[in-house]
């Protein structure tokens, strides 16, 4: 337990910013083990994450793949419902079907309006001759022309066809009106089954590309988590660092040094300048009195400071006679 609680506290996971990258750092006694550690940790979690991929992908495979049952399973319903109604009204392609009897229904009135247009035509052809009559004889006792009797009979022979055609014409026209009607009452339950087919269609379609998506996310996730740079043993130990750490102990001792220092000026009690001794005492102070030869120039400037037996002050005792009290720092 202890070894492993080591191992814990030396490892270190880092996210590069701005990236998907993801750092393993191992401190260890020996480099070697720790470079061991860190390439063994990225090989697991490399497993495990696509261990969890697989079964997310598993669990969300098994989920639209049930979609697409049901869906299927609507649909395959639909189709069942469309062919039974096309049975049950002898309909096999319904649109070609319909389309072919608008076509007949077409054609049959164009023929029975011109048959019907013919008929008139003959008919007036026939009263323009003024005879109504039925007899030959009695037309030809009217004055007609044999050739104007002829075409007499030939125009009532093809009137009385005329009317068998648009009789029939409009028995087939009926009977297609039929078949009209009938595709009327086909239509509307057989365009509701299309409609719902087309829509389980387009689920059928968006399930089919989740799959499809599903399936190639899980690829290039697989693909996507890779080991980079494999842990290598550093040449140099991570701890210590020599530079570092002089660099560091010189900079904490000059402040502390400075702290210090600072700190003693601030506390102490002892009189260390003229200003302190001024404020302890209220008499006036002089400043360094210079011992050596009183000569001229240079010598009363930069004489002794320090005072040997028989020296004087450079201006002479009696620059110092006063009635005050005088302080010499």
């Amino acid at each position: 337990d202890s070894v492993i609680n080591d191992i814990r506290e030396s490892i270190r996971l880092n996210m590069i910013e701005s990236s998907f990258i993801m750092e393993i750092a191992v401190t260890w006694n020996d480099p070697q083990i720790a470079a061991d550690i860190a390439n063994i940790l990225a090989s697991v979690y490399q497993e495990r994450a696509n261990e969890q991929a697989a079964q997310a992908t598993a669990e969300l495979t098994g989920f639209l793949e049930s979609r697409r049952n049901e869906v299927q399973g609507r649909i395959d319903a639909l189709i069942g419902e469309r062919n039974a109604l096309r049975e049950s009204f002898g309909i096999v392609d319904y649109d070609t079907e319909r389309a072919e009897l608008l076509r007949r229904v077409a054609a049959e009135t164009e023929r029975l309006d011109a048959d019907r247009a013919r008929l008139q035509a003959m008919q007036a052809k026939i009263d323009a001759f003024g005879d109504s009559t039925s007899d030959p004889r009695q037309r030809r006792e009217s004055g007609l022309s044999q050739i104007s009797v002829n075409e007499l009979s030939l125009a009532r022979l093809e009137i009385v066809e005329l009317r068998q055609g648009i009789v029939e014409r409009e028995a087939i026209l009926a009977g297609l009106q039929e078949d009209v009607q009938r595709f009327s009452g086909f239509e509307m339950p057989f365009e509701e089954i299309q409609t719902a087919l087309a829509r389980e269609r387009v689920r059928l379609d968006d399930v089919e590309e989740r799959l499809l998506t599903v399936q190639m996310n899980q690829t290039e996730a697989i693909d996507a988590l890779r080991l980079i740079d494999p842990a290598r043993p550093p040449l140099y130990p991570s701890e210590p660092r020599a530079v570092k750490s002089t660099v560091i102990g010189a900079a904490a001792g000059f402040v502390l040094a400075l702290t210090l220092i600072l700190g003693r000026d601030l506390v102490t009690d002892r009189v260390q300048t003229r200003a302190d001794l001024r404020e302890a005492s209220g008499a006036r102070v002089l400043g360094p009195i210079r011992f050596g030869p009183a000569r001229g120039g240079l010598a009363r400037l930069f004489g002794r400071l320090e005072a040997e037996p028989g020296d004087a002050p450079y201006l002479g005792w009696s620059a110092l006679e006063t009635s005050g009290t005088v302080l010499v720092l």
